[in-house]
């Protein structure tokens, strides 16, 4: 591991002007040519990536995520940064899973604190994320298939792990977390809202410079 988790409240400057931009951007699902072209396996909808439809939010957002890691440095970095939303009818868990990028970060944009996102450990060492549950949980997204038959493989699969971390979604809270992290949400719905589940999620390919990284530095000691 290389980065520590790390949660931070009000972390966004103007929250209300962020969901203002989301409302003007069009959101794209499993049967737009978007989600098929980059074989995209995850809940609901999303936009195009904010580098190209919003080049300053974007730099602002990246930016402002690696300076709670490296706030004295200059850093370069290769990310993707999307606004996801979620429908409300979407009242079940997500697959745990794994991203394969180095950093995760995402910012809780609705009312929606029971559903947060979740660290997990595996309970056998030798319990690896396959291509196999990879297929069927795009698959389960990409189709909308919500069957019986789906749900069982999804708890099947949940369920050889155990949970180290809930993190609530307050709103204007950002969650960071090491991308090889197994991570999910216990349920994408919250009992105090009807509304859909809206999210910025940031993905960093490649973080660069003169950095160190903050969990080897703490081995040291």
């Amino acid at each position: 591991m290389l980065f520590p988790s790390l949660v931070q409240d009000d972390f966004l400057n103007d929250v209300e002007s962020v969901i203002e931009l989301s409302k003007k951007l069009p959101f794209k699902g499993p049967t737009d040519d978007f989600f098929n072209k980059i074989n995209g396996g995850w809940p609901g909808e999303r936009t195009d990536c904010l580098s190209v439809v919003n080049t300053n939010f974007y730099i602002y957002f990246c930016s402002k995520v690696l300076k709670l890691y490296y706030p004295g440095e200059i850093i370069c970095f290769e990310a993707e940064l999307y606004f996801q939303r979620i429908p409300s009818t979407f009242n079940f868990p997500g697959w745990i899973h794994q991203d394969s990028n180095q950093l995760s970060a995402v910012c809780y944009l609705s009312n929606h604190k029971d559903s947060g996102t979740s660290l997990y450990k595996p309970k056998n060492f030798y319990n690896v994320y396959s291509d196999a549950i990879d297929k069927l949980k795009k698959k389960s997204y990409q189709d909308s298939d919500f069957s019986e038959e789906n749900a069982a493989a999804r708890d099947a699969w949940n369920n050889k792990f155990d949970c180290i971390l809930d993190v609530p979604a307050y709103r204007n809270r950002v969650f960071c977390f090491e991308g090889n992290r197994y991570h999910g949400v216990k349920n994408f719905t919250s009992e105090n809202t009807e509304d859909d589940r809206l999210t910025l999620i940031c993905f960093f390919q490649k973080i660069e410079g003169n950095i160190k990284y903050p969990a080897v530095e703490s081995r040291k000691i």
